[in-house]
């Protein structure tokens, strides 16, 4: 069975190891800290968006397009 390292000690595991046994780390192979900063990066992608369209709706970019778009349908 090939082994795998620990990515806090560096001491090599088994592949289905939950903890390291050497530093006793309970995340050995970082896939709880990959899903953390997924999130958190989500989160900011979201809260960046919001805030374009909190900017876009202010000025009246989104309403115009919509009175665009009913105008050419009546026409």
């Amino acid at each position: 069975m090939a082994s795998l390292t620990c990515i806090d000690c560096g001491r090599s595991l088994i592949p289905t190891a939950r903890s390291c046994l050497h530093c006793s780390s309970d995340d050995p192979f970082g896939h709880a800290r990959r899903r953390e900063r997924l999130a958190f990066i989500a989160q900011v992608v979201i809260t960046v968006l919001l805030i374009l369209l909190a900017i876009a709706v202010n000025r009246g970019w989104v309403a115009s397009a919509m009175l665009d778009d009913a105008s050419r349908h009546l026409l």
